[in-house]
C-alpha cells in the first residue's frame, strides 16, 4: 500500500514522449524485439509444450499486447523506417520504452495515498471510492488480461459469420475459410521465420541481430502456403492492413480508437507485409467484420440478427456437449395459466433438481466506455449484462412455480421437469471480449440471492467454450458454477480463466476465515497448456493436473462418473458434497471403501462407514449384497440414526456393490433435528455396539484424542486422518 503520493508527469506529456520515441530512426526494430520477447513460445516438437514453455507469458518484464499496439499505433502516424540500428541505440530504445510505459501506467493507475493515514492504516470508505473510480476502471480495461485464446478467436469467427458467407463473398471478395487459411499460413510462416532468425543469431554478433525478419512476410509465400489465388490473398490482406504511413491522428491517448487494433497488418509495399502480433489479427477477424457489415445500411439489420443468433446457438451447442440434447432447450417461452408469454429463456438446462438459465447478449464495450467514462461503462454494462441478468432472474422465479406456469419451446415442444427444482443458476453470456468483465461485474451487477436462486455467473463465449471443454460432465460443470456463485464477492482476478485454472488444479474451496481471495493470472498456466494442446495438436499434457486427474480410476472417481449417469436428485446432491471435499477426505473415502471390500471378501457380511461433514450434514457408505429393498430399509434406518447422533438436518446414504464398489442406489434422510427419547436409546445401543467391536474400522476412544495423535483404532494413522 502506497503511503506517499506518486510524483509523475501528466499522461498527455508521457504520451507525447512515447510519440517522439516512436518517430526515431529504426524504432520498428525495437518493437520487433519486444514482440519477439513477449510472444515467442519455445518448445521441443518431440516432447511438446509444458508449463515452462509459457513462463515468459506471465513475466512482469513482458509488454502487454495493448502496450505493443500502443507503440505500433504511434509508429504508423509517422511512417516506418526499417533501416537497422546499432546495439547501443537498440538498448537505449528498450530502456526508454520500458521506463515511459511504466510511467504511463503509474499516471493512469489511481494513487492509494489519500486512502491511508500517516500511520499506514487504510480508510475503507476511501479505498472503496478509489477502487470504484473511473480511473481504476480505465486501468482495468487497458491492462486487464486476455479472456480468449488466439485459436478461439480464429475458430469462433468462422462460426460467428457462418450466416454471413454470401456477404463476405459478394462484398469482400473472399470467404471466411479463406481468412482462416491466410491466418494459418501466416502462423506457419512465422514459425519457420522465427527458427531461421534464431539460427542467424548464432552466426552473428548481437549488434547485427535482426528481430524484424521474423515478422516480415512475402505475399507470394502466403499464396504458396494457402494455395489460394493471389487476388483472394490480397483481398484478405487489404481488409486487415494499414497502408503505411496511415494518419491515425485521432489516437491521442491510450484508450482512443487505434487503427492497429482493427488493422494489425502493416503493408510495406505490394509484395511485403509486417505482422507483429498474430493474436491481434485473429481478434480483428472475430470483431471487425461486424463493423464492415454495420456500415452497409442494407445489410445492417441482418448482421445484427445473425450476431445475436450466433451467441445463442453457440451457448446451446457447448452446453449440449456437457448435458446431452435431452437436457438442453433453446428459445424457451414461459406461459401463464391464461396462455400469455410472461418470460423468455435463450437456453435452459435441466438436470435432476437443478436448472441453468442462460441469457445471451451481443452488446460490446463502446469507445467512450473504454475511456473510463463511468456513466458510459455503466450504460454499456446495463445493456450487455444487467438486462440479461434481470431477464434471467424473472424467469428463475417463474420456473420455480410449476403449478402456475408452463414451459414450451418456440417450436411448440412442452418441457416438463422430471424433478422438483431446488437450485436455479443464471448465466449471462456476452459474445465479445469484454475488457475487465470480472472487475465490472463485481462493481456494477445488482443481483438477488434466494434459497433457490444463486448469484449469477457472467461469462463471454470464450470462457463458456473453455468451461465446457474441461468441465464436460453435468456434475462437474454445475458444481463449479455452484461454488463460484457462492464465492461471488469474495474472489478477485483480472479474468475468470484464472479462477477456473485454480479450480482445475486445486479445487475451488475457501475456508470460512478467508473473506477475500485474489488469483494471479499465472495460476491458469496449466489450463493454457492443456487448451493449446487440445486445440492446436501440439504435443503436451491435455488435462491440467488436479481434480480431473487425481482420482481417475479410483473408487471415488468411478463413483462420480456413475452419479452423473444416475441423474437422481438425492444422489446428485451427494455428488456435489463429494466434489466439495478436500483431497485428504477423498483419499480417506477410497481407503475405507477398499477396507470394506476386503472385509466382505473375508466374511461375506455387510460393512459400512460414516463421515460427518463440516456443514452439518454427513453420509454413510453401505457395502452389501442384500436384496435391494432390504438393503434400502437397513441403510435408511442407519442414516436416520447417524443423522440423529450428529444432530444433523440431512444425511446421505450410498449403497455400493461389495465386490466392485459400483453404485447400487442412493438416498437421503432429511428433517430438522429434534430430540427423541426412542432415538436417544437407539444411539446409546449403537455406541455400546461400536465399543464392543474388534476395532477394525472404528473404535470409540476412552478419552479425548488429539487430532494429530495416533488413532485409537490401531491403524497407525493420525486421528484426524482416520476415525475422526
Amino acid at each position: 500500500m502506497m503511503t506517499e503520493p506518486r510524483k509523475t508527469r501528466e499522461e498527455a506529456e508521457i504520451f507525447e514522449s512515447l510519440q517522439e520515441l516512436c518517430r526515431s530512426n529504426g524504432f520498428i526494430h525495437t518493437i520487433a524485439y519486444f514482440c519477439f520477447k513477449a510472444n515467442a513460445v519455445s518448445y521441443d516438437p518431440e516432447s511438446g509444450i509444458d508449463v515452462d514453455s509459457f513462463a515468459n507469458q506471465y513475466s512482469d518484464e513482458r509488454l502487454l499486447r495493448t502496450e505493443i499496439n500502443l507503440l505500433l499505433g504511434l509508429l504508423v502516424r509517422s511512417g516506418i523506417d526499417v533501416k537497422m540500428i546499432d546495439g547501443h541505440q537498440m538498448q537505449a530504445n528498450i530502456d526508454k520504452t520500458e521506463s515511459l510505459l511504466q510511467e504511463l501506467h503509474d499516471s493512469i493507475l489511481p494513487s492509494f495515498a489519500d486512502a491511508v493515514d500517516q500511520e499506514g492504516n487504510p480508510d475503507p470508505e476511501k479505498l472503496k471510492e478509489i477502487i470504484e473510480s473511473s480511473g481504476m476502471l480505465r486501468e482495468a480495461v487497458f491492462y486487464g488480461g486476455e479472456s480468449a485464446y488466439h485459436f478461439q478467436y480464429r475458430d469462433l469467427a468462422s462460426k460467428r459469420y457462418k450466416r454471413d458467407s454470401d456477404y463476405f463473398e459478394s462484398k469482400m471478395g473472399f470467404s471466411t475459410e479463406s481468412v482462416v487459411s491466410v491466418i494459418k499460413a501466416l502462423n506457419s510462416l512465422f514459425d519457420q521465420q522465427l527458427n531461421e532468425t534464431l539460427d542467424s543469431f548464432s552466426k552473428a554478433p548481437p549488434d547485427e541481430w535482426n528481430f524484424l525478419n521474423a515478422f516480415r512476410f512475402q505475399i507470394q509465400d502466403i499464396c504458396n502456403e494457402t494455395e489460394l489465388q493471389r487476388s483472394v490473398v490480397e483481398a484478405v490482406i487489404a481488409a486487415f492492413a494499414i497502408n503505411v504511413p496511415e494518419s491515425n491522428h485521432t489516437f491521442n491517448q491510450v484508450d482512443d480508437f487505434n487503427i492497429v487494433n482493427a488493422r494489425p497488418i502493416l503493408k510495406l509495399n505490394d509484395n511485403e507485409i509486417l505482422l507483429f502480433q498474430h493474436y491481434s489479427l485473429v481478434e480483428s477477424f472475430y470483431e471487425s467484420p461486424f463493423f464492415w457489415m454495420k456500415d452497409d445500411k442494407e445489410y445492417r439489420n441482418i448482421a445484427s440478427e445473425n450476431r445475436g443468433q450466433f451467441t445463442e446457438d453457440f451457448s446451446e451447442e457447448r452446453l449440449t456437449r456437457v448435458f446431452g440434447e435431452e437436457n438442453v432447450f433453446s428459445n424457451v417461452e414461459i406461459f401463464s395459466k391464461g396462455g400469455d408469454v410472461v418470460g423468455e429463456i435463450d437456453t435452459l438446462v435441466l438436470f435432476a433438481n437443478r436448472a441453468l438459465i442462460v441469457q445471451a447478449k451481443s452488446k460490446t464495450l463502446t469507445i467512450a466506455a473504454r475511456q473510463g467514462l463511468k456513466d458510459k461503462i455503466e450504460e454499456d454494462f446495463q445493456k450487455a449484462v444487467q438486462s440479461a441478468y434481470e431477464q434471467g432472474y424473472s424467469c428463475a422465479e417463474l420456473i420455480l412455480q410449476p403449478d402456475n406456469y408452463s414451459l414450451k419451446t418456440r417450436t411448440g415442444i412442452t418441457i416438463t421437469p422430471r424433478f422438483k427444482l431446488d437450485d436455479v443458476y443464471i448465466m449471462c453470456v456476452v459474445s465479445d471480449h469484454y475488457p475487465a468483465l470480472f472487475h465490472q461485474s463485481r462493481q456494477f451487477l445488482n443481483y438477488n440471492v434466494t434459497e433457490n436462486i444463486n448469484a449469477p455467473y457472467v461469462a463471454d463465449v470464450f470462457l463458456l467454450d473453455t468451461l465446457t471443454e474441461f468441465l464436460d460432465s453435468p456434475i462437474r460443470f454445475l458444481s463449479f458454477i455452484n461454488r463460484r456463485s457462492q464465492y461471488e464477492g469474495s474472489l478477485n482476478a483480472s479474468m475468470e480463466l484464472s479462477v477456473l485454472g485454480y479450480h482445475l488444479s486445486n479445487n475451488l474451496w475457501l475456508e470460512e476465515e478467508n473473506e477475500f481471495f485474489h488469483f494471479d493470472d499465472s495460476v491458469a498456466v496449466e489450463l493454457d497448456v492443456a487448451m493449446t494442446v487440445r486445440r492446436t495438436g501440439i504435443k503436451g499434457n491435455e488435462t491440467p493436473k488436479g481434480i480431473l486427474t487425481k482420482f481417475e480410476n479410483t473408487y471415488v472417481g468411478n463413483l462420480l462418473v456413475e452419479i452423473e449417469d444416475y441423474e437422481h436428485a438425492e444422489v446428485i446432491d451427494f455428488g456435489f458434497e463429494l466434489l466439495r471435499l478436500s483431497s485428504e477426505s477423498l483419499e480417506q473415502i477410497n481407503e475405507c471403501i477398499e477396507r470394506c471390500i476386503q472385509l466382505y471378501s473375508a466374511d461375506g457380511k455387510t460393512h459400512d462407514f460414516s463421515m460427518p461433514l463440516h456443514n452439518g450434514t454427513g453420509f454413510t457408505f453401505h457395502l452389501t449384497d442384500r436384496e435391494r429393498s432390504d438393503a434400502r430399509n437397513k441403510l435408511a434406518s442407519h442414516c436416520g440414526l447417524r443423522k440423529y447422533i450428529g444432530r444433523s438436518d440431512l444425511w446421505y446414504g450410498i449403497c455400493l456393490n461389495p465386490v466392485t464398489a459400483k453404485l447400487r442406489f442412493g438416498l437421503s434422510v432429511v428433517g430438522q433435528w429434534e430430540k427423541d427419547d426412542g432415538m436417544e436409546q437407539a444411539a446409546k445401543e449403537h455406541d455400546k455396539t461400536l465399543r464392543q467391536r474388534p476395532g477394525i474400522l472404528y473404535r470409540r476412544a476412552k478419552k479425548k484424542v488429539g487430532r494429530n495423535a495416533p488413532c485409537p483404532c490401531g491403524s497407525g494413522k493420525k486421528y484426524k486422518k482416520c476415525c475422526l
